[in-house]
Protein backbone atom coordinates (compact mmCIF):
# COMPACT_ATOMS: atom_id res chain seq x y z
CA UNK A 1 0.00 0.00 0.00
CA UNK A 2 0.92 3.42 -0.99
CA UNK A 3 -0.24 6.03 0.96
CA UNK A 4 -0.40 10.03 0.63
CA UNK A 5 0.32 13.70 2.08
CA UNK A 6 -2.87 15.71 2.81
CA UNK A 7 -2.13 16.70 -0.38
CA UNK A 8 -2.71 13.90 -2.23
CA UNK A 9 0.91 13.92 -3.37
CA UNK A 10 1.92 9.64 -3.46
CA UNK A 11 4.71 8.43 -2.13
CA UNK A 12 5.80 6.26 -4.94
CA UNK A 13 9.19 8.92 -5.19
CA UNK A 14 10.27 8.10 -1.54
CA UNK A 15 9.44 4.43 -2.52
CA UNK A 16 12.21 4.50 -5.44
CA UNK A 17 14.65 6.39 -3.56
CA UNK A 18 14.66 3.38 -1.01
CA UNK A 19 14.72 1.35 -3.48
CA UNK A 20 18.20 2.55 -5.24
CA UNK A 21 19.28 3.18 -2.06
CA UNK A 22 19.51 -0.36 -0.95
CA UNK A 23 20.16 -1.05 -4.56
CA UNK A 24 23.60 0.83 -3.82
CA UNK A 25 24.33 -0.69 -0.86
CA UNK A 26 24.58 -4.55 -3.07
CA UNK A 27 26.02 -3.88 -6.38
CA UNK A 28 29.70 -4.40 -6.44
CA UNK A 29 30.14 -6.03 -2.75
CA UNK A 30 32.41 -8.42 -2.35
CA UNK A 31 31.44 -12.03 -0.52
CA UNK A 32 32.15 -10.80 2.96
CA UNK A 33 29.69 -7.87 2.77
CA UNK A 34 31.19 -4.36 2.97
CA UNK A 35 30.71 -4.07 6.76
CA UNK A 36 32.25 -7.56 7.63
CA UNK A 37 35.81 -7.91 9.27
CA UNK A 38 38.26 -9.18 7.05
CA UNK A 39 40.94 -10.81 8.74
CA UNK A 40 43.01 -11.48 5.97
CA UNK A 41 42.98 -8.40 4.22
CA UNK A 42 41.67 -7.31 1.00
CA UNK A 43 42.86 -7.52 -2.57
CA UNK A 44 42.64 -5.22 -5.35
CA UNK A 45 40.97 -6.98 -8.49
CA UNK A 46 43.31 -7.07 -11.09
CA UNK A 47 42.75 -5.91 -14.90
CA UNK A 48 42.05 -9.64 -15.94
CA UNK A 49 39.56 -10.36 -12.56
CA UNK A 50 37.55 -7.49 -13.75
CA UNK A 51 37.77 -7.78 -17.06
CA UNK A 52 36.25 -11.41 -16.38
CA UNK A 53 33.83 -10.36 -13.90
CA UNK A 54 32.64 -7.59 -15.96
CA UNK A 55 31.92 -9.99 -19.08
CA UNK A 56 30.19 -12.07 -16.42
CA UNK A 57 27.73 -9.07 -15.51
CA UNK A 58 27.32 -8.19 -19.00
CA UNK A 59 26.08 -11.66 -20.21
CA UNK A 60 23.98 -11.64 -16.94
CA UNK A 61 22.64 -8.31 -17.68
CA UNK A 62 21.65 -9.36 -21.22
CA UNK A 63 20.12 -12.43 -20.02
CA UNK A 64 17.26 -10.23 -17.15
CA UNK A 65 14.24 -9.28 -18.48
CA UNK A 66 14.13 -5.67 -20.51
CA UNK A 67 11.34 -3.51 -19.18
CA UNK A 68 8.03 -4.84 -20.31
CA UNK A 69 5.81 -1.83 -22.31
CA UNK A 70 4.47 0.29 -19.95
CA UNK A 71 7.45 -0.23 -17.09
CA UNK A 72 10.88 1.42 -16.61
CA UNK A 73 14.52 0.25 -15.65
CA UNK A 74 14.78 2.47 -12.29
CA UNK A 75 18.33 3.17 -12.75
CA UNK A 76 18.97 5.28 -15.47
CA UNK A 77 22.94 4.18 -15.56
CA UNK A 78 22.18 0.36 -16.64
CA UNK A 79 26.19 -0.47 -16.51
CA UNK A 80 27.79 -3.36 -14.33
CA UNK A 81 29.93 -2.41 -11.63
CA UNK A 82 32.15 -5.71 -10.44
CA UNK A 83 33.91 -5.48 -7.17
CA UNK A 84 37.84 -3.16 -7.25
CA UNK A 85 38.76 -5.19 -4.21
CA UNK A 86 37.45 -7.87 -2.69
CA UNK A 87 38.15 -9.95 1.08
CA UNK A 88 40.47 -12.61 0.92
CA UNK A 89 38.68 -14.40 3.57
CA UNK A 90 36.12 -15.34 1.11
CA UNK A 91 36.70 -17.00 -1.89
CA UNK A 92 35.30 -17.29 -4.50
CA UNK A 93 34.30 -13.67 -4.89
CA UNK A 94 30.57 -12.77 -5.35
CA UNK A 95 29.45 -10.07 -7.07
CA UNK A 96 25.76 -9.39 -8.78
CA UNK A 97 23.36 -7.47 -11.07
CA UNK A 98 20.31 -6.18 -10.11
CA UNK A 99 17.73 -4.52 -12.39
CA UNK A 100 14.77 -2.74 -10.46
CA UNK A 101 11.49 -1.81 -12.51
CA UNK A 102 8.51 0.48 -11.96
CA UNK A 103 5.26 0.65 -14.25
CA UNK A 104 5.20 4.07 -15.32
CA UNK A 105 1.63 3.09 -17.15
CA UNK A 106 -1.16 4.62 -16.01
CA UNK A 107 0.40 6.57 -13.17
CA UNK A 108 -1.22 9.84 -14.43
CA UNK A 109 -4.59 8.04 -13.73
CA UNK A 110 -3.36 6.36 -10.65
CA UNK A 111 -2.66 10.26 -8.88
CA UNK A 112 -5.74 10.86 -10.19
CA UNK A 113 -7.87 8.67 -8.07
CA UNK A 114 -5.91 9.03 -5.51
CA UNK A 115 -6.14 12.72 -5.30
CA UNK A 116 -9.74 12.00 -5.56
CA UNK A 117 -9.91 9.71 -2.47
CA UNK A 118 -8.09 12.35 -0.66
CA UNK A 119 -10.22 15.08 -1.15
CA UNK A 120 -13.16 12.92 -0.74
CA UNK A 121 -11.56 12.00 3.02
CA UNK A 122 -10.90 15.91 3.35
CA UNK A 123 -14.49 17.04 2.55
CA UNK A 124 -16.02 14.23 5.26
CA UNK A 125 -14.07 15.38 7.71
CA UNK A 126 -14.46 19.02 7.58
CA UNK A 127 -18.33 18.43 7.32
CA UNK A 128 -17.83 17.18 11.00
CA UNK A 129 -15.89 19.36 12.01
CA UNK A 130 -18.49 21.52 13.68
CA UNK A 131 -20.23 18.94 15.60
CA UNK A 132 -16.73 17.73 16.54
CA UNK A 133 -16.04 21.81 17.54
CA UNK A 134 -18.91 21.63 19.77
CA UNK A 135 -18.58 19.12 21.34
CA UNK A 136 -15.64 20.32 22.17
CA UNK A 137 -16.24 23.60 23.69
CA UNK A 138 -19.19 21.38 26.13
CA UNK A 139 -16.00 18.97 27.32
CA UNK A 140 -13.59 22.67 28.09
CA UNK A 141 -16.49 24.09 30.05
CA UNK A 142 -17.46 20.66 31.56
CA UNK A 143 -13.83 20.25 32.77
CA UNK A 144 -14.04 24.07 34.04
CA UNK A 145 -16.94 22.51 36.40
CA UNK A 146 -15.22 19.40 37.49
CA UNK A 147 -12.03 20.96 38.45
CA UNK A 148 -14.17 23.38 40.73
CA UNK A 149 -16.44 20.48 41.65
CA UNK A 150 -13.35 18.16 43.48
CA UNK A 151 -12.01 21.20 44.37
CA UNK A 152 -15.19 21.67 47.06
CA UNK A 153 -15.15 18.36 47.85
CA UNK A 154 -18.84 18.03 46.07
CA UNK A 155 -18.20 14.64 44.82
CA UNK A 156 -21.33 13.61 43.41
CA UNK A 157 -21.51 16.28 41.05
CA UNK A 158 -17.97 15.55 40.47
CA UNK A 159 -18.59 12.08 39.17
CA UNK A 160 -22.10 13.41 37.29
CA UNK A 161 -19.04 15.45 35.52
CA UNK A 162 -17.28 12.74 34.55
CA UNK A 163 -19.55 10.72 33.61
CA UNK A 164 -20.66 13.34 31.05
CA UNK A 165 -17.42 13.47 29.82
CA UNK A 166 -16.87 10.16 29.34
CA UNK A 167 -20.42 10.14 27.09
CA UNK A 168 -19.16 13.48 25.15
CA UNK A 169 -15.75 11.46 24.73
CA UNK A 170 -17.44 8.62 23.20
CA UNK A 171 -19.86 10.47 20.94
CA UNK A 172 -16.49 12.23 19.37
CA UNK A 173 -15.05 9.26 19.05
CA UNK A 174 -18.10 7.92 17.26
CA UNK A 175 -18.23 10.84 14.75
CA UNK A 176 -15.12 10.81 14.08
CA UNK A 177 -15.25 6.74 12.96
CA UNK A 178 -18.38 7.46 11.60
CA UNK A 179 -17.93 6.26 7.47
CA UNK A 180 -14.41 5.38 8.44
CA UNK A 181 -12.67 7.82 6.27
CA UNK A 182 -9.28 5.82 6.48
CA UNK A 183 -10.87 3.02 5.86
CA UNK A 184 -12.70 4.69 2.39
CA UNK A 185 -9.48 5.99 1.12
CA UNK A 186 -7.54 2.95 1.16
CA UNK A 187 -10.45 0.85 -0.09
CA UNK A 188 -10.51 3.34 -2.80
CA UNK A 189 -6.61 3.15 -3.42
CA UNK A 190 -5.62 -0.06 -3.02
CA UNK A 191 -6.22 -0.98 -6.52
CA UNK A 192 -4.30 2.03 -7.67
CA UNK A 193 -1.04 0.63 -6.15
CA UNK A 194 -0.81 -3.45 -7.12
CA UNK A 195 1.47 -4.74 -9.76
CA UNK A 196 3.95 -1.35 -9.71
CA UNK A 197 7.39 -2.68 -9.14
CA UNK A 198 9.11 -5.45 -9.83
CA UNK A 199 12.89 -6.70 -9.30
CA UNK A 200 15.18 -9.32 -10.46
CA UNK A 201 18.62 -10.00 -9.78
CA UNK A 202 21.46 -12.53 -10.38
CA UNK A 203 24.13 -13.51 -7.86
CA UNK A 204 27.40 -14.89 -8.84
CA UNK A 205 28.73 -17.40 -6.21
CA UNK A 206 26.13 -16.67 -3.87
CA UNK A 207 27.11 -18.58 -0.80
CA UNK A 208 23.85 -19.30 0.98
CA UNK A 209 19.95 -18.75 -0.32
CA UNK A 210 16.76 -19.48 1.53
CA UNK A 211 12.93 -19.84 -0.38
CA UNK A 212 10.53 -18.09 1.20
CA UNK A 213 7.84 -19.22 3.37
CA UNK A 214 5.59 -22.00 1.83
CA UNK A 215 8.22 -21.89 -1.30
CA UNK A 216 7.13 -24.70 -4.19
CA UNK A 217 9.59 -26.26 -6.41
CA UNK A 218 8.73 -25.90 -10.37
CA UNK A 219 11.27 -27.10 -13.25
CA UNK A 220 13.72 -24.78 -15.10
CA UNK A 221 16.55 -26.98 -17.66
CA UNK A 222 19.22 -26.84 -16.23
CA UNK A 223 18.82 -25.74 -12.46
CA UNK A 224 20.22 -27.06 -9.31
CA UNK A 225 16.81 -25.88 -7.97
CA UNK A 226 13.71 -23.52 -8.59
CA UNK A 227 11.23 -22.50 -6.32
CA UNK A 228 8.45 -20.18 -6.09
CA UNK A 229 5.89 -18.67 -2.89
CA UNK A 230 4.14 -15.44 -2.56
CA UNK A 231 3.96 -13.02 0.18
CA UNK A 232 1.65 -9.84 1.50
CA UNK A 233 -1.51 -9.85 3.51
CA UNK A 234 -3.13 -11.50 0.43
CA UNK A 235 -0.81 -13.63 -1.66
CA UNK A 236 -0.36 -11.04 -3.67
CA UNK A 237 3.60 -10.74 -4.94
CA UNK A 238 4.77 -13.46 -6.16
CA UNK A 239 8.78 -14.65 -5.65
CA UNK A 240 11.20 -16.97 -7.35
CA UNK A 241 14.23 -18.64 -6.94
CA UNK A 242 16.51 -20.28 -9.50
CA UNK A 243 19.79 -21.74 -8.31
CA UNK A 244 22.33 -22.74 -11.03
CA UNK A 245 25.73 -24.93 -9.67
CA UNK A 246 26.12 -27.34 -7.10
CA UNK A 247 24.02 -26.51 -4.07
CA UNK A 248 23.32 -28.86 -0.71
CA UNK A 249 21.76 -28.50 2.86
CA UNK A 250 23.09 -25.79 4.82
CA UNK A 251 24.73 -27.78 8.30
CA UNK A 252 23.08 -24.77 9.75
CA UNK A 253 19.44 -26.58 9.14
CA UNK A 254 18.48 -23.71 7.28
CA UNK A 255 18.48 -22.74 3.65
CA UNK A 256 21.05 -24.09 1.01
CA UNK A 257 24.59 -23.45 0.48
CA UNK A 258 27.02 -23.48 -2.85
CA UNK A 259 29.75 -26.01 -3.27
CA UNK A 260 32.42 -24.50 -4.62
CA UNK A 261 35.81 -26.38 -6.23
CA UNK A 262 38.47 -26.91 -4.58
CA UNK A 263 40.88 -24.66 -6.61
CA UNK A 264 38.08 -22.66 -7.95
CA UNK A 265 39.50 -19.31 -9.78
CA UNK A 266 37.59 -16.49 -7.50
CA UNK A 267 36.70 -14.64 -10.22
CA UNK A 268 35.12 -17.22 -12.09
CA UNK A 269 31.49 -18.21 -11.53
CA UNK A 270 30.64 -21.20 -9.87
CA UNK A 271 27.32 -21.16 -8.54
CA UNK A 272 24.08 -18.66 -9.52
CA UNK A 273 21.15 -17.51 -7.58
CA UNK A 274 18.54 -15.55 -9.50
CA UNK A 275 15.61 -14.17 -7.76
CA UNK A 276 12.57 -13.01 -9.06
CA UNK A 277 10.15 -10.72 -7.32
CA UNK A 278 6.91 -9.32 -9.08
CA UNK A 279 3.05 -9.61 -8.87
CA UNK A 280 1.88 -12.84 -8.64
CA UNK A 281 -0.32 -12.43 -12.17
CA UNK A 282 3.42 -11.01 -13.90
CA UNK A 283 5.80 -13.57 -12.43
CA UNK A 284 5.51 -16.24 -14.47
CA UNK A 285 5.85 -14.13 -17.63
CA UNK A 286 9.04 -12.70 -15.84
CA UNK A 287 10.49 -16.06 -15.33
CA UNK A 288 9.76 -16.91 -19.09
CA UNK A 289 11.17 -13.68 -19.96
CA UNK A 290 14.47 -14.73 -18.25
CA UNK A 291 16.95 -16.05 -20.69
CA UNK A 292 18.36 -18.65 -18.29
CA UNK A 293 20.13 -20.96 -20.54
CA UNK A 294 22.57 -17.99 -21.27
CA UNK A 295 23.11 -17.87 -17.03
CA UNK A 296 23.89 -21.55 -17.46
CA UNK A 297 26.20 -21.53 -19.64
CA UNK A 298 28.03 -19.22 -18.06
CA UNK A 299 29.12 -21.86 -15.30
CA UNK A 300 30.56 -23.61 -18.15
CA UNK A 301 33.61 -20.75 -19.04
Amino acid sequence: MVYTNASGESTMSVRVTMCLMVLGSVLGMSRGYADSPCDKGYHDTTPGELATMTAVLEATRAAVPVPPEGWINVLNDDSVSPPQSVCLDFHPWTYSYNRNYSRVEGAEERERVVAAAGADVRAAMQAKQPKLDALQAEMTELSTQYAAAATSGDQARAQEIYLELERIGAESERIMNEGDPVQAFEAATASQYVDLEMHVGVTVNSGRESPGDGAQPFDVTGASSAYQWSSGDTGEQGHALVLFGEWRPSPAGFGLESVIPAGAAPEQPHALSIRISAHKDRLASMIGATDFEALAALLAR
